[in-house]
């Protein structure tokens, strides 16, 4: 499953309050207001009440492998499922 996917060489996300987070593992995705938004596991916050919603434009600088993998994986369920 996508959410199955662990990204070791995800670079860590710099918040704009200077806090540094490091993706962990992509649980599930939905259509925000502007555009894709996923359900993001962050490293050394394995408590699901610390996951958060975050835009696909905010992954792809620092989780692009995870990104791709979570994507292409959904893709692959998708078409058994079709």
């Amino acid at each position: 499953a996508p959410q199955d996917y662990v990204d070791p060489s995800a670079a860590a996300q710099v918040r704009a309050d200077g806090r540094v987070f490091k993706v962990r593992r992509l649980h599930d995705h939905r259509q925000g207001v502007s555009g894709v938004e996923y359900f993001v596991e962050w490293e050394s916050f394995p408590n699901r009440n610390d996951f958060t919603w975050e835009p696909r434009s905010s992954l792809l600088p620092s989780a692009p492998v995870t990104l791709r993998c979570y994507e292409s994986v959904r893709a692959l369920l998708l078409d058994e499922v079709n």
